[in-house]
């Protein structure tokens, strides 16, 4: 979780880093059943993700902590950030 991203003004010869703290980084992964998926927070806030459909979440993970996840059911699961609605991605499972 969080995303640095980049801006290049030309015009003023800089180059200007900020962190996103809500998304993910990559958004969308895919894996085959059974693999452990690990978020990691790199942010300053907490986060609990979530699947969409209720079938697994990794509980709270605090700043500079990680939770893993292991599905074993293929499918493409969308996930949440449940402290942050507008925080989603992709779980591709195949």
């Amino acid at each position: 979780m969080t995303t640095t991203v980049v801006q290049t003004i030309r015009t003023a010869n800089r180059r200007v880093e900020r962190q996103d703290e809500y998304t993910f980084n990559p958004a969308r992964a895919k894996v085959k059943p059974g693999t452990t998926v690990t978020f990691v927070n790199t942010g300053k806030s907490g986060h609990t993700i979530a699947a969409r459909d209720g079938s697994w979440t990794t509980g709270p993970i605090r700043p500079g902590e990680s939770a893993t996840v292991t599905v074993t059911k293929p499918g493409e699961y969308e996930y949440v950030c449940s402290d942050h609605l507008w925080s989603m991605g992709q779980l591709l499972v195949e």
